[in-house]
Order: C-alpha cells, then sequence, then structure tokens
C-alpha cells in the first residue's frame, strides 16, 4: 500500500477514470464504480482489455478510497488555482494515510496471496497475469464483503493494492483488520 495520501492531481486522474464528480456523494461514487467494475469484468466483457481495464478502474478506486478515507471524508471540491491562498493550499491537504506493509514468503507474491486469501474465504476471480485476485470474506454475512487485491509486480518492490467493499452493509469492514488477517495467513505459509 502507499505510504502518502494522493495528490490533488492523482486524485482528479483516479475521477476521469472512474467517471465520477468531485461534488458527487461517497455512495454515488461507490454505486457509480461498481456499475462500471461490473460493466467491464473480465467474465462479462469479451474485449482483450477487459481485465486491464478492470485494473485501472481498481487503482482508481483505491486513489479514491485513500482520499476519503473510506468514505468517512468528503472530497473537496478543486479551489481555483488563482484564488487559492497558501492557507486555503495547506488546508486541502489530505492526512498521510498509515503505510501497510506485509511480509510474504519468498517466491512469487500472487501465488502467497492466493494461497492466504483462500484461508480467509471464496476465490471469486484471479487473473494471476493482470495480478488481480477478488475474495468473498466469510465474515457470516450471507452477502458478504468482497476483497480485491491487485498486485503489481512491475515496482520493487511488488505493490500490493487492496479493496474493499461490502455487497450489503452500508460501509464495508475496515480494511486495516482484514489486511491484518491477511497478513496472519500469510505468516503461517512455509518460507
Amino acid at each position: 500500500m502507499a505510504d502518502r495520501a494522493p495528490s490533488a492531481a492523482e486524485v482528479d486522474t483516479a475521477l476521469a477514470t472512474l467517471g465520477l464528480e468531485r461534488a458527487m456523494s461517497w455512495d454515488e461514487m461507490r454505486h457509480a464504480y461498481r456499475r462500471r467494475l461490473r460493466d467491464h469484468h473480465p467474465d462479462v466483457d469479451p474485449n482483450p482489455d477487459a481485465t486491464a481495464h478492470t485494473a485501472a478502474l481498481t487503482a482508481a478506486w483505491t486513489v479514491v478510497a485513500r482520499a476519503t478515507s473510506g468514505g468517512t471524508r468528503e472530497l473537496r471540491i478543486s479551489p481555483d488555482p488563482q484564488t487559492e491562498t497558501p492557507a486555503t493550499a495547506s488546508q486541502a491537504q489530505t492526512p498521510a494515510v498509515r503505510p501497510m506493509t506485509l511480509a510474504a514468503p519468498a517466491g512469487d507474491v500472487f501465488v502467497h496471496l492466493l494461497e492466504a486469501a483462500s484461508a480467509m474465504g471464496e476465490v471469486s476471480y484471479m487473473d494471476p497475469e493482470a495480478g488481480l485476485l477478488q475474495l468473498l470474506l466469510d465474515n457470516g454475512d450471507p452477502a458478504g464483503a468482497q476483497l480485491l487485491i491487485a498486485v503489481d509486480r512491475d515496482v520493487t518492490p511488488t505493490a500490493v493494492s487492496f479493496t474493499l467493499d461490502s455487497a450489503s452493509a452500508e460501509s464495508a469492514p475496515d480494511v486495516t483488520a482484514v489486511v491484518e488477517q491477511l497478513a496472519g495467513h500469510l505468516a503461517s505459509i512455509p518460507r
């Protein structure tokens, strides 16, 4: 996970990728994201770019979720750069996000995450080439929560992003607790 809050430019890019507006409510954004994800999911969309498009949507949603602390804060409307004062600029800064680091056994991180995720629920989708793993968490809720894991092997060290959403509840469970549980399962994998 990233160790800093996304910049305004990163948020604007993510919103453009998702087709969202800053003035939308969290529920409106989440609904629009889910709809686009369903429309472009590789299981539904025969387009050969569907996996890459899904990964881009997921990465963009991760930026929006970090910028809003999972919907607990609204996105501010971008101020006009010509009228922005230094005080306004500092107020618009998003507080830093607590970095999370997962220790994984040597080897293919995706395979280890798949093994650890399988201990937490049902793997409903995986694309090793794109580094995408979707997990329906076994938390007693029939509709459950869905954890999307995106592995980026193109950076060193390998970066892993997590998006957690709930199909039935108003808000998803705490992603930190879920990732910590995943870390526990990773730690139990023989090295």
